[in-house]
């Protein structure tokens, strides 16, 4: 898909264009959510919000060919804005870190508390490389940092995956 095109397209009204453009980023947008905000369902609310500001800005865009980069921001400050929203609605959770503490009953639990021990930026990264299956070269472009900024997240998420004994096939 030409994405200048689809964004040309699309400013000028076309909603086959705009359906394109979602269909296209779908998932590196929710990944992006879901690296953030750690729930599923959270990340979908990120990703339709951040959708709907998108094309709703999207005359702003001064370079169609930086569209993904340009939604990246969009989504990932759509993910901190429901963040903000739910810890002032939820508070702290009384449970935080007690998963860590006892040992895991089977390999998804353990997976999945491997996962939630990263970072945020870590969880994106992992996400665009082993799931979106990105270079990353692709991963810097779609977070708006350098390679060696994205090396150094993904050496960081294989150390506290290896740690907490989590598998990673490359």
């Amino acid at each position: 898909m030409d994405t200048s095109a689809q964004v040309r397209k699309a400013r000028a009204g076309d909603p086959a264009a705009r359906e394109a453009l979602a269909r296209a980023w779908l998932g590196r947008a929710f990944g992006t959510a879901l690296a953030v905000l750690g729930r599923p369902e959270d990340a979908e609310d990120a990703v339709q919000d951040a959708f709907a500001r998108a094309f709703a800005r999207l005359g702003e865009l001064r370079d169609p060919e930086r569209f993904g980069a340009w939604l990246s921001r969009i989504v990932r400050h759509a993910a901190l804005d429901l963040l903000r929203r739910r810890r002032r609605r939820e508070g702290p959770r009384p449970d935080a870190g007690l998963a860590a503490a006892g040992p895991a009953p089977d390999a998804a639990a353990q997976a999945a508390e491997a996962w939630a021990a990263l970072t945020p930026g870590e969880r994106l990264i992992a996400w665009l490389v082993l799931v979106e299956g990105l270079s990353f070269a692709a991963v810097a472009e779609w977070t708006g940092t350098s390679r060696s900024a994205v090396h150094r997240r993904w050496q960081g998420a294989l150390a506290r995956l290896r740690k907490e004994h989590c598998h990673v096939d490359l």
